[in-house]
């Protein structure tokens, strides 16, 4: 009996075994081919990709329509997954394939109108940028009419994929702006806040930008009259598989680049760096590419669903991108008449526009959802909890943004681009940007270095009082928009004087320019660190660049950590650890403890000063703060009603807060790591997790799918990491570098590039992640033009060949 177990048992793991290599080869029988010659419909002329030692596409081709289908092709062969997922997203039809649990998403988007929105939006661009969109969609759904087998998402979800639509570019391009938007998130919490604790307290926890004036925000009786405010009651909005629908405040998120001319250089050209902080996803969000039309050159980062080169070079110039952060998104609350069916105006009752729109779910029945839509957008409180929360029964609010109008000709300005070679045709390519304003850096070969923030901007009546602060009142006449900052009046520069230009989404225009652009500016630690490394040289070369791109010192770190010290009553207690942090130079290196006890220190107290005045909607504002946290620490008037516990019976102090505070993050450390300090290092703590949708929620294939690893950096320095201190994992990070870049105007064949991931979408790719440890460790590739070079190191040649 024994023996016939066994030899049973036996067979089941052979069988299993057979079963899981067939999985396995039959997987890797959906991994792209590379090599030899593949004949395709579409084409004008042969078409030859050489791919490099690092898989980088090198794109030879003699027009600019063959350039867009290859990189379809390319992009559907690498990241076809993607594509589905991103088209998914944009669209609202996650639930079709993902079941109930993404319900909530589909709803927040379909209200949204996105895909609505590139739809009417395509109508309006011009008919080069249609053709490029056209014959970018060809590619991709020629790859697929010759694919037999799908990644193995597909498999697992039992999705398929249907043709490509050069309106799913267009709603993709929207979605990169929705996740550099969000500034609707700060109207929503300075409501909340005032709600809560009344304008002066409101302010004092959400300060206005250093130097800027005094916000002074009214009383919300005699703002909304008529409105009745709710402080507790109604869910937040869902964690869900897009993270960028959450209404958490993102300003410790952002993104760097710099230009210096050759009077800073080794060479006397030139040098320009960027790194765009978005989420860490596997795949990487971007995808490097070489095109070659007819002998001109193009290079740098792709975005899957786009057609163009987003960030990079080409022959004569070389741009780089970070986020403006402008005030492109209003709420407006609006007053609704009986029934719900219409609403107030200045000028009488409208009807609102009503549309269905029917989700499909996997496994489940059909959803049918009504979006009510008043002239300012759609009513986005219907399907967000967040919303729902704070008003009353006879309001509701509406969501107005730039990028949901039939204007937006952003693609017109990305065809545009493959063609510029100095700053006057940049510029002109920039006008018809739309959203969302970028900070934009330029460098050409002639040592000409610019800068400049295209998109639309709104313009508000001066009449309004909320001003894009709060939301707007949506039965007024006085709080609507009424125009959009001109073009020429958009903050630029060509040479300025300084011979510098940086940006890290710090307030870029004097205050004496004459528009609003936004009052959420990202606090100016990494601006100011990254304006103070480039003036301790005049010989910079690329090296001393990618030492400041990898700067991973956080001046807030040094500040908040200088006054904890100084005023905490520790009564002897931890002296070593003590002693060790103050002679700790701020780098948020791996292998250090000062890093991970500072992180949990800063947590502890966030937590010890605020979390009984918020009691259970504390989590949703736990992060860092140091705009608020500082003036307590330095004896502001307002550091007493703070820090004291209103709970408890004795008061206490902001001294008391932070020695307790210490001993309370001793205390998880120590649990967590052990009783020797000395032995902790902030890499146990800060894992970078490059997520992958949407297998990260999946736990038994998430280690499949997810790339992840510890790193250095943290929130506000250079090297930038945004933690989430109310997770259950709050010192890592799911955001930061998406893409690196270095380059070089005397030589643009030595710059370099780098993303965090690998060029493939297919987990059994050697080129997965083969890039990450590279990215982990600031090194770098470098991508050749010269076609004998790329030759020498190349993984496969293929060759696309026209039906004749």
């Amino acid at each position: 009996m024994g023996k016939f177990i066994s030899r049973a048992l036996l067979g089941l793991i052979v069988i299993a075994g057979v079963v899981v290599t067939g999985f396995y080869f039959v997987l890797r029988a959906s991994l792209p081919q590379t090599n030899g010659e593949i004949t395709v419909a579409g084409l004008e002329s042969e078409i030859e990709i050489i791919r490099d030692e690092n898989a980088v596409p090198h794109i030879y081709t003699t027009n600019e329509q063959d350039a867009f289908y290859a990189l379809g092709f390319l992009h559907a062969q690498d990241r076809l997954w993607q594509l589905e997922i991103n088209r998914r997203i944009a669209a609202g039809r996650l639930s079709e394939i993902l079941g109930a649990g993404t319900l909530d998403t589909d709803k927040f988007l379909r209200t949204l109108g996105v895909y609505r929105a590139a739809e009417k939006a395509y109508d309006n661009l011009d008919e080069d940028s249609k053709t490029m969109l056209q014959s970018y969609s060809a590619g991709i759904n020629n790859f697929l009419k010759r694919s037999e087998l799908l990644p193995p998402e597909f498999l697992l979800t039992g999705a398929d994929m249907a043709p490509w639509q050069p309106v799913d570019s267009m709603a993709w391009l929207k979605m990169m702006a929705w996740d550099l938007g969000g500034n609707w998130r700060d109207e929503l919490a300075r409501l909340e806040l005032i709600a809560r604790f009344g304008p002066k307290r409101a302010e004092e926890f959400q300060p206005p930008y250093p130097g800027n004036a005094p916000f002074n925000f009214p009383e919300l009786t005699d703002l909304y009259p008529g409105v009745s405010f709710k402080i507790d009651g109604g869910p937040d909005t869902a964690a869900n598989l897009f993270a960028p629908l959450q209404a958490k405040e993102r300003k410790w998120i952002g993104s760097n680049n710099w230009v210096m001319d050759g009077s800073w250089t080794k060479s006397g050209k030139p040098l320009l760096a960027n790194d765009p902080h978005l989420g860490l996803t596997t795949p990487s969000i971007w995808y490097l590419a070489h095109i070659n039309i007819n002998g001109r050159n193009i290079i740098g980062s792709t975005l899957p669903a786009i057609p163009f080169v987003v960030l990079g070079r080409n022959d004569r110039i070389a741009w780089g991108f970070t986020n403006t952060g402008p005030d492109v998104q209003d709420l407006y609350i609006e007053r609704l008449n009986e029934g719900g069916l219409s609403y107030e105006t200045e000028s009488g009752p409208l009807d609102f526009e009503i549309r269905e729109e029917i989700i499909k779910v996997k496994d489940s029945a059909d959803v049918i959802l009504a979006v009510r839509e008043s002239r300012h957008g759609p009513i986005m409180s219907d399907v967000s909890g967040d919303m729902q929360r704070l008003l009353d029964d006879r309001h509701v609010m509406a969501f107005r943004w730039t990028a949901l109008e039939d204007t937006d000709t952003s693609a017109n300005a990305g065809r545009q681009i493959t063609r510029v070679h100095d700053w006057p045709t940049m510029r002109e390519a920039l006008r018809s940007f739309h959203a969302p304003e970028q900070n934009i850096v330029f460098a050409d070969v002639d040592g000409n270095i610019g800068y400049i923030a295209p998109g639309k901007v709104p313009v508000r009546s001066a009449d309004s009082p909320t001003q894009g602060l709060l939301p707007a009142r949506g039965w007024l006449g006085t709080d609507q928009w009424v125009g959009r900052i001109a073009f020429d009046e958009l903050p630029q520069t060509y040479n300025p004087p300084s011979g510098m230009v940086h940006t890290a989404n710090q307030k870029i225009v004097s205050d004496d320019y004459p528009h609003h652009i936004t009052d959420d500016w990202a606090l100016p630690y990494r601006a100011d660190r990254i304006a103070a490394e480039l003036q301790k040289s005049t010989q910079h070369d690329v090296k001393s660049f990618i030492d400041i791109q990898m700067d991973p010192a956080s001046n807030m770190a040094i500040d908040m950590r200088d006054v904890m010290l100084s005023i905490g009553e520790f009564r002897g207690t931890h002296e070593a650890l003590r002693d060790a942090l103050g002679k700790w130079d701020g780098a948020m290196t791996r292998d250090r403890p000062e890093p991970l006890i500072y992180m949990a220190w800063h947590r502890a107290v966030s937590k010890r000063v605020y979390a009984d005045d918020f009691g259970d909607r504390f989590e949703r504002y736990w992060s860092t703060r140091p705009d608020f946290l500082l003036p307590l620490f330095h004896g502001a008037p307002q550091a007493t009603h703070w820090c004291d516990d209103q709970g408890s019976i004795p008061v206490e102090t902001c001294s008391t807060q932070v020695a307790q505070a210490l001993d309370d993050a001793i205390s998880e450390l120590s649990a967590a790591y052990g009783d020797d300090w000395t032995e902790w290092r902030w890499g146990d703590a800060h894992i970078v997790r490059h997520t992958h949708r949407p297998f990260s929620n999946v736990d038994f294939l998430k280690s499949w799918f997810e790339l992840s690893d510890e790193a250095d950096g943290g929130p506000y320095a250079i090297n930038v990491s945004a933690t989430d201190f109310s997770s259950q994992a709050p010192y890592e990070s799911t955001n930061g570098p998406s893409y690196r870049a270095i380059y070089d105007l005397a030589n643009l064949d030595a710059s370099r590039y780098i993303i965090p991931g690998g060029q493939s979408g297919h987990p059994l790719s050697p080129h997965y992640g083969d890039l990450a440890p590279l990215w982990r460790d600031g090194e770098f590739i470098e991508i050749s033009t010269d076609k004998a070079t790329i030759r020498q190191s190349a993984i496969g040649t293929l060759v696309l060949k026209t039906e004749r």
